[in-house]
């Protein structure tokens, strides 16, 4: 028996415990004792409590599903509409106009996947009993198109609230496990190729749950309009004055870098970031402000030495509202394929991300620009032409591999692509003579 063989077995047995059917059969002894709520019995006619699970940490996970509650709207404007996200990105749904109440689901982070899948389960379990058994929701909807542990325990919260109607797409649509489809009433299929956030939207319809024609939008080259209305409420006084202080004098527009992403195969090497970003001063007299979180401050402030004169670090000096509204103001966005970018691009700013994943690959995984670039009409990706040995079809190491192909020049002439398209439009601050003459 193979290596491989034997691990799947392993898998099969270690996560047997918070399978779909296990858990379906927990959660009728939990009601049976009335530890938790019986689910709502009866058919309905149009759902009034609606309950949107998307339980991710992920920046650019959570930005993508935003469409999502526009088209829910559209199809029941009068149903109260709630969301399950991530807790680090709440701020985006608090106060949003068509939501009603946000919970935040705060997931462990141990590095260890067999502990990390058993208490997020838990944690989604105790959210549950804790915040949301006393709401009747008519209809649950777990958006998420793939199978992975995140989109299965997206699926567990739809389960949980014994909603009449709980629809998502079919486990297997991936290649996985198919009994997932037990938990809903309504099963979507399609979407393969497709980018996320089309997915997102389109499940209303592929579950039969539509009760009109929607009029097709391309969200996907489209800003994001919530978004913009955080940046706008953010941009206060205070984080002008912060951003006012972190720009030497003598440039007046500034561009944002980020240069972390969750997996190290993500990151641009930080020597070439920084070769770009002399590049883009000189051609047209930009400052830097370089962006992330705590983890990623000394490698950020190292890239501000790298350019005393013209780049300063803001990382973990910023919540992600205040991150929006620094990028909404700026001029352009470099980055990886991670949250920020999501954030820039769906705010309408021009966007160069550099990504890992090959231009010979065309599969629907998670680092596939053709499923996950950031939505936005100004947005550009940089990808390496094939994959480096030994990976095959897509990078697989978890260091910075197949991205090392993306040279300086080619990022550099993304950038002034991007410049120059900005002329004319509310983005072009930048140096009119620079733009005329690259």
């Amino acid at each position: 028996m193979s290596k491989k063989k034997i691990r799947e077995i392993l898998k099969k047995i270690f996560f047997f415990p918070v399978s779909p059917k296990i858990f379906v059969a927990g959660i009728g002894l939990l009601r049976s004792a009335k530890a938790l709520k019986r689910p709502c019995a009866g058919q309905i006619a149009s759902p009034k409590r609606i309950l949107i699970s998307h339980p991710y940490a992920s920046v650019g996970d959570v930005v993508l599903v935003l469409p999502l509650i526009d088209v829910i709207h559209r199809y029941w404007p009068d149903a109260l509409i709630d969301i399950v996200v991530g807790a680090n990105t709440a701020e985006f749904f608090t106060g949003h106009r068509q939501v009603n109440q946000v919970f935040r689901y705060r997931p462990t982070q141990s590095p260890l996947l067999l502990v990390r899948v058993y208490l997020r389960v838990l944690q989604a379990l105790m959210l549950y009993r804790r915040e949301m058994m006393q709401t009747n929701y008519d209809l649950a909807v777990a958006p998420r198109w793939d199978s992975d542990p995140d989109s299965l325990l997206a699926r567990y919260v739809a389960y949980l609230t014994g909603a009449p109607w709980r629809c998502a797409y079919s486990g297997g649509i991936d290649g996985g496990d198919k009994t997932v489809d037990d938990l809903l009433t309504h099963v979507a299929h399609g979407g393969e190729s497709e980018h996320e956030v089309l997915r997102y939207t389109r499940l209303i319809d592929r579950a039969g749950l539509a009760t009109f024609t929607m009029e097709e939008r391309n969200f996907v080259e489209a800003p994001i309009e919530r978004l913009v209305e955080v940046a706008k409420v953010n941009d206060t006084i205070e984080l002008r004055k912060l951003i006012a202080e972190s720009i030497p004098s003598t440039f007046k527009n500034y561009a944002i870098i980020s240069p972390g992403a969750t997996n190290s195969r993500r990151i641009w090497p930080a020597d070439k970031l920084s070769q770009l970003l002399a590049m883009l001063n000189s051609r047209y007299g930009l400052s830097f402000l370089i962006v992330g979180s705590l983890a990623d401050a000394l490698s950020c402030e190292r890239l501000a030495q790298s350019a005393p004169a013209y780049a300063v670090s803001l990382a973990g000096k910023t919540n992600t509202s205040q991150l929006t509204a620094i990028i909404y103001n700026s001029v352009l966005f470099v980055g990886n394929d991670s949250g920020p970018g999501h954030i820039a691009g769906a705010l309408g700013v021009p966007t160069l991300i550099v990504s890992p994943f090959p231009l010979s690959c065309s599969l629907d995984h998670p680092n596939a620009p053709a499923r996950f670039r950031p939505c936005g009409p100004r947005v550009k990706v940089v990808q390496p032409p094939s994959p480096l040995p030994p990976c095959n079809p897509y990078c697989n190491l978890d260091e910075a591999h197949c991205i090392t192909q993306v040279s300086v020049n080619d990022m550099f002439d993304a950038a002034n692509s991007l410049l120059r398209g900005a002329v004319g439009n509310r983005w072009s601050r930048i140096n009119m003579r620079s733009l005329a003459n690259p």
